[in-house]
């Protein structure tokens, strides 16, 4: 992986098929109008003005919530997280929700982290 000089997530959510609520590494933020994510370890170029650019990584999980017109590949899978989750500012893991928790444990990192129900992190 290159340096980081901040970290982007996509907005809307899942544009350019990225992973919604998922922070990337900014390896390039040079340019006016494009910004370069490393992408497990692929460079790609997003326009800027499809991004949230933060320059310290996230230290909150992001909550997602999948509408009912978006569909969900593993729906009734071990894996499915369910219309709402969260993702590890970490590990970017899905993790299902349950009620309206204040903080989480990463089952994948075991690091525990605020639950960024404003996102405001």
């Amino acid at each position: 992986m290159t340096d980081t000089v901040g970290w982007a997530r996509v907005e809307p959510p899942g544009a350019y098929s990225l992973r919604r609520g998922a922070w990337y590494p900014v390896v390039d933020d040079t340019a006016s109008t494009e910004v370069v994510l490393d992408i497990t370890d692929r460079l790609v170029v997003i326009p800027r003005h499809h991004l949230r650019i933060r320059r310290h990584r996230p230290e909150c999980f992001s909550v997602v919530v999948r509408s009912e017109a978006e569909p969900n590949p593993v729906r009734g899978k071990p894996e499915d997280v369910g219309d709402t989750y969260a993702v590890c500012p970490l590990s970017s893991s899905r993790i299902r929700l349950s009620g309206h928790p204040d903080h989480l444990i990463c089952p994948e990192c075991g690091h525990r982290f605020k639950v960024a129900w404003d996102d405001m992190c």
